[in-house]
């Protein structure tokens, strides 16, 4: 199948720990400049020197991390909207966790229990696992619609300190042949992602 030239190719590698980032990028044929995002490891943006030596050298860290926090210090009135939301969806997180651990033991209840009719526990196990995807469902619904309050509230191409790193992100992401996103706080990493527009600028 034809690459999507909308949809560019998405390569998952996994835990690094014996990194193969190198040989992926070779088997790919990308020996061009190639753009680093490291901000969900937060205040250990900076430190990339592996992650560069294996993209082979010609890199650029896009500082997301960096630049955020350089957002909210120029902009407190939506630093303070968008700490209120990162507190909001927190608290739906943890709440989540909760609901979802009672229906995960109460599944594993059903499994272990010794049925008198194998049909009648099935249907149960079956329940019980609709009602966790209703949880999930729900949850990722309501997660959902507060990003879209948000965004709508606070427009951030609206905002000068946004506008303008985003153009310093879009500059520096104009020349990279790929983009190399690593792990870390999973909230923090998708938020500055979404904050500076990563995503339409590498399709």
């Amino acid at each position: 199948m034809p690459a999507d030239p909308h949809h560019p190719p998405v390569t998952l590698l996994g835990p690094q720990r014996d990194p193969v980032l190198d040989q992926v990028l070779g088997s790919l044929g990308l020996h061009g400049r190639i753009a680093l995002i490291n901000a969900g490891w937060r205040e250990r943006e900076p430190d990339d020197e592996l992650l560069a030596t294996l993209a082979g050298g010609d890199t650029v860290n896009l500082r997301l991390w960096h630049r955020m926090q350089e957002v909210w210090e120029a902009d407190p009135e939506f630093a303070e909207a968008d700490q209120r939301r990162r507190a909001v969806l927190e608290e739906m997180q943890e709440l989540y966790l909760l609901g979802l651990d009672h229906v995960v033991r109460a599944i594993a209840a059903l499994h272990q229990h010794t049925p008198r009719t194998h049909a009648v526990r099935e249907q149960a196990i079956a329940d019980a696992e609709e009602i966790m995807r209703d949880m999930d469902q729900r949850h990722l619904d309501r997660v959902t619609e507060v990003h879209q309050r948000f965004w709508a509230r606070w427009r951030p191409h609206e905002r000068p300190a946004v506008a303008a790193a985003r153009a310093a992100v879009s500059r520096e992401l104009a020349d990279a042949q790929a983009v190399v996103i690593t792990g870390g706080h999973v909230g923090v990493l998708v938020g500055a992602l979404h904050l500076f527009n990563v995503a339409p600028q590498i399709r």
